[in-house]
């Protein structure tokens, strides 16, 4: 199994993601929809003061913001992304046991391969450090906020341990976990339905 997914499931997921262009767009409009679901929707104006200082601290994590950065990482808001989560740092696994001229050209494209994947990165972290901030300062607390989070965005480090052994050898399609999330996602949109009746839920005005 570690082969396969070393060797066929994560090269062919990388094409498909991280080195694809039109993923990128695709993947900050399912972020978008996420952040309206989660109410810290970007199209809202009133919410551009989150993003900014998401923003701030994603570019800073390094330095001035190293801080919060921690305090994300360990509250599982950061470092859950795809790159690195869903699909192990390509160059780590394949530069594992190499001989000397793959592990040359390896070394070549190490540089854009990283870059690519930080950059799909940024595009979920934006919106899920944002959300966190939001809710923070609406009075939860780490593990609430970090919860939260979790509801609307999805989390390639924290899911089931059985959709983690699917994912890795890709018996139910390579992007399985993408569609564990989703499908967590639907559950919190559809609780108010099943929990309470329509009416009750969402106002009257609704089923007029």
């Amino acid at each position: 199994f570690r082969l396969v997914e070393k060797f066929v499931v994560n090269p062919f997921k990388w094409t498909k993601t991280v080195a694809s262009i039109p993923s990128h767009p695709r993947n900050m409009l399912g972020n978008t929809m996420f952040s309206i679901l989660g109410s810290n929707a970007i199209t809202n104006p009133m919410n551009a003061p989150y993003y900014w200082k998401a923003l701030r601290i994603i570019m800073g994590r390094e330095g001035k913001y190293r801080e919060t950065w921690k305090e994300l990482v360990r509250a599982r808001v950061a470092d859950t992304q795809y790159w690195g989560s869903e699909m192990p740092k390509l160059m780590s696994q394949m530069i594992s046991d190499p001989t000397d001229w793959p592990n040359k050209i390896l070394e070549t494209a190490k540089w854009p391969i990283e870059k690519l994947g930080n950059l799909y990165n940024n595009e979920d972290l934006i919106y899920r450090v944002s959300s966190y901030l939001k809710y923070r300062e609406k009075g939860m607390t780490v593990n609430q906020a970090a919860a939260e989070v979790d509801k609307w965005f999805t989390n390639y480090a924290r899911l089931p341990k059985a959709v983690k052994v699917a994912r890795r050898v890709g018996v139910f399609g390579p992007f399985f976990s993408f569609k564990a999330n989703t499908q967590q996602h639907c559950f919190y949109v559809l609780q108010p339905f099943l929990k309470y009746p329509l009416e009750k839920a969402w106002g009257p005005s609704l089923l007029r």
